[in-house]
């Protein structure tokens, strides 16, 4: 007759033995090791949160350009006082300038990533490669940190709304001059507006040396 001591350290014991068995994997040399099944999850999780992020970065930052330009749009059809349309022409300036320098930021962030990282998955040329770094040329390791398709069109696009609304801001301010309707809170206006799309502009211009391989280094 079995006790219920006994049945309950049998219970107890087979328990533990079904844990030994889900952890733990018998190796070849009789040892047993350990699964980590959480970290794979985990970080493809991750991975796809930030990818999710980016690319609801990338389209906040358009759909700001699009705005602008519908409006740069509405004031050239149309015929406004040269005070409205200076500060408009301010206003439209400084929102691009900031939205490209967040386009960029975010492209930037993007390249470096890609270059410190040639084994992910990377976007050369606008063409996505999940290559590894062993089985690829090393012209194609080093060209891997390359604006996709997308970002070099909306950041030619940014650059060529940035020009128009300088232009737009440019020439109210000279009606207002020939008027003598000149105030100095339009030229105060204008010029933190043109700043920021000068900053702009350069940070833009600054993405370029991603996009070049860099000559070898000789030593004499």
């Amino acid at each position: 007759m079995i006790s219920i001591e006994s049945a309950s350290a049998s219970r107890l014991e087979a328990r533990k033995t079904d844990r030994v068995q889900t952890q733990g994997l018998k190796t070849g040399g009789g040892e047993v090791a350990v699964h980590a099944t959480g970290s794979e999850p985990d970080h493809n999780l991750l991975s796809g949160l930030e990818e999710a992020l980016t690319e609801t970065r990338r389209k906040i930052a358009e759909d700001r350009l699009d705005r602008a330009k519908e409006e740069m749009r509405i004031l050239r059809q149309f015929s406004v006082s040269p005070a409205f349309l200076a500060q408009r022409a301010a206003a439209i300036g400084k929102e691009l300038g900031n939205a490209a320098t967040d386009y960029t930021e975010l492209v930037r962030d993007s390249m470096e990533t890609a270059q410190r990282d040639p084994g992910s998955t990377a976007v050369t040329n606008g063409i996505v490669s999940s290559e590894l770094p062993s089985t690829a040329s090393p012209v194609e390791n080093a060209s891997i940190a390359t604006l996709t398709e997308r970002d070099q069109d909306t950041l030619d696009t940014f650059r060529s709304a940035i020009y128009q609304a300088w232009a737009l801001l440019d020439l109210s301010l000279e009606d207002l001059i020939r008027e003598n309707d000149l105030q100095a809170t339009d030229e105060r206006t204008a010029g933190s507006s043109r700043e920021v799309m000068q900053s702009a502009l350069h940070a833009m211009d600054n993405l370029n040396p991603l996009n070049v391989l860099r000559a070898p280094a000789f030593h004499i």
